[in-house]
């Protein structure tokens, strides 16, 4: 592990130094030998993850296949191996991949989907892979090969990797020269780890991130000193790359010319770059890539963006299912095949491999920790349900059919069951709060039986209306040979008039993806029609549909924007800020409006509530680029009245 990544979180993650078997291991107070090791806390992370694919997909039936940093060594491979077995899961049914394997496979996922005129321009050309993750990066040159039946497969001539080198190292030499500012500034050293660090360490990734969008950024960032209290990080783009351009620019190109160098090419010889990972995302690296390039004959001017962030997972899946392009192997050539876990490959180094009587402990606890969350969720879900059943028995007496309880009688028992939760549930085991909860719903059902058969009584006979009500729209457009189901007034179950309304929903979001702003509106606005059809609904019934309706007013307001018909724009904004007045993307829509209308000051208020409930989502760099814009135009309207009058008094 980098120290200089773990010297930020020493005091949060209580780093305890190592284990026995020499491995980097933290505090954990409630396990017995008071410690846990990293192997440990990887299987853990397995755990979830095996559990989280069995829940979506219903079965255990599958594999797992991970990528791992280029040329990983034998003891990554052990942790891996020690980590599934701790986790309970078939070591053969886990594989793990070079990541530069998983992207070339991607790669050539990718070159199939190309038009033929597009293909036909790589075939035999060397292409250059640069992926800059969190904490480190990886070069790849690689050449496209063309088969006889004009398949491009990429063939991968070299590999350079730097474990040390990602965004996150950009945010450290940020926090390194913001920190040695504020202790001028204030006399006061902020330490790695404490508190005041790990803030320090949270906003120069904020900046750093607002630089790739902006050229000027600035970021607040709260109690920094006993005697200055808050400080604001300002920054240029220029000023940060000055900052790393004798160290990590000079490493980035220095890992790009060491792959060059071992595939025998030069820039020249190099005809595309594809870039991927969060740190490419950073302008000054992309213009640094298209410097180095520059001379190329097939004059690179932009970046490829082929790859996404589900690339490495997509590559390791490919190979782990056997369907990547198959690459034939030619004399002399050095294919990585793919890597079971429980193979005893790898690149030799100092093992940290569990002994048996290691594996056995840590298997062992972990299955109790899998079994306490079980039971721990089971308990959750008990008392929750419990809880759900009393507010919704309280509401009963008001309801319909509610003059048939003893609203005395029924308060009595929930009342008494709510103080049990109370004083009871944080000590009480999950048969106390079962036996409990099954003994209250029998007394609530004895002392409300004639409201709950007058319920079940009425929905009955709306169930039977409902389907004479359905045969009869059937027969009718039949008779008229009509399909369209959206005119049909007749009274829909709930769970029948939602699928009109995601039917609907559904064909405008493609209808928008295709460009047709005015179709796809035309689709929402049926959705909505159908929302208002909606009849009898319980509470959480209400809050689906409610949801659904925001969701329609802003993808309304985003069609209008296109089509520029800004009075709907407003319209639909309010709507959705009447369902949730603190919603983010309609009120940076109806700032949108306003700007348009040149309305300023509402734009710019707008802007300001955006500033607070946006602070660090996706929606920030857009809040920040449009309060730029904003201001621009607001000083642009101050400095014409100020001629204006000017003019008018001289």
């Amino acid at each position: 592990v980098d120290e200089s990544i773990l010297s930020h979180y020493k005091a949060v993650l209580n780093v305890s130094g190592q284990d026995n078997g020499g491995r980097l291991a933290f505090a954990l107070p409630q396990l017995e030998n008071g410690s846990v090791s990293i192997t440990r806390i990887l299987a853990m992370f397995i755990s979830y993850l095996h559990q989280r694919v069995v829940t979506v997909l219903g079965t255990a039936d599958f594999h797992l296949s991970f990528s791992l940093p280029p040329s990983f060594k034998q003891s990554t491979r052990d942790a891996f191996v020690d980590a599934t077995s701790i986790a309970g899961i078939d070591v053969s049914k886990v594989q793990v991949f070079d990541a530069s394997d998983c992207l070339v496979t991607t790669y050539g996922r990718k070159l199939m989907g190309l038009i033929p005129t597009v293909q036909a321009s790589l075939a035999e050309k060397i292409v250059l892979l640069i992926d800059m993750g969190h904490t480190q990066s990886t070069v790849i040159v690689c050449k496209i090969d063309s088969t006889p039946e004009n398949v491009l497969i990429p063939r991968k001539l070299s590999v350079a990797y730097d474990g040390r080198l990602g965004s996150y190292s950009f945010d450290l030499m940020l926090w390194e020269y913001f920190a040695k500012k504020i202790e001028t500034k204030t006399k006061e050293v902020i330490e790695k780890g404490s508190k005041r660090g790990i803030r320090l360490l949270g906003a120069c990734e904020r900046l750093r991130k607002l630089l790739s969008q902006l050229p000027t950024a600035h970021v607040s960032v709260e109690n920094m000193s006993d005697n200055y209290g808050d400080e604001t990080l300002q920054l240029t783009r220029d000023e940060l790359t000055a900052l790393c351009e004798d160290s990590l620019l000079k490493n980035f190109t220095d890992l790009i010319q060491s792959a060059l160098t071992q595939a025998a090419v030069t820039v020249e010889d190099v005809h595309a770059v594809e870039a991927l990972g969060g740190g490419m995302r950073m302008p000054f690296l992309q213009v640094l890539v298209l410097k180095m390039f520059q001379s190329s004959p097939s004059k690179i001017n932009t970046l490829g963006a082929k790859f996404d962030d589900a690339s490495l997972a997509l590559g390791a899946a490919l190979l782990a299912a056997n369907k990547a392009t198959a690459i034939d192997k030619k004399e002399g050539e050095d294919i990585s095949e793919p890597m079971d876990v429980s193979d005893a490959a790898g690149v030799a180094d100092k093992s940290v491999k569990m002994t048996e009587e290691e594996l056995l402990s840590a298997t062992t606890q972990e299955k109790e920790m899998q079994e306490k969350d079980t039971d721990i969720r089971l308990f959750l879900s008990a008392k929750n349900s419990m809880e759900s059943f009393i507010l919704e028995m309280r509401m009963a007496p008001k309801r319909k059919f509610g003059n048939t309880i003893n609203a005395a009688e029924l308060n009595q028992v929930l009342d008494e069951n709510e103080n049990w939760l109370w004083d009871h549930s944080d000590d009480s085991t999950l048969e106390d709060i079962t036996k409990r909860s099954q003994g209250m719903r029998l007394k609530v059902e004895e002392l409300c039986k004639d409201y709950f058969a007058a319920v079940e009584e009425e929905k009955k006979e709306l169930d039977r209306h409902l389907d004479e009500e359905a045969v009869k729209a059937a027969a009718e457009r039949a008779a008229n040979g009509e399909e369209d189901e959206d005119h049909d007034n007749r009274k829909l179950r709930k769970a029948d008039r939602m699928r009109l309304v995601v039917k609907n929903k559904d064909d405008g979001t493609e209808l928008f993806k295709g460009k047709n702003y005015r179709h796809a509106a035309a689709r929402y606005q049926k959705a909505l029609a159908h929302c208002a059809k909606f009849f009898d609904l319980s509470g959480e019934d209400e809050a689906e549909v409610k949801a659904m309706k925001l969701s329609l007013y802003l993808n309304l307001a985003t069609c209008y924007i296109k089509l520029e018909v800004w009075e709907q724009v407003i319209r639909n904004c309010e709507d959705a800020l009447n369902i949730d007045p603190v919603n983010v993307k309609a009120l940076f829509r109806r700032s949108s409006y306003y700007e348009h209308k040149k309305d300023w000051e509402k734009a710019m208020a707008d802007i300001k509530k955006l500033q607070e409930l946006s602070k660090d989502s996706p929606e920030d760099v857009l809040v920040t680029r449009a309060c730029e814009r904003i201001k621009k135009e607001q000083q642009k309207e101050k400095d014409k009245e100020k001629k204006m009058w000017g003019k008018a008094f001289s």
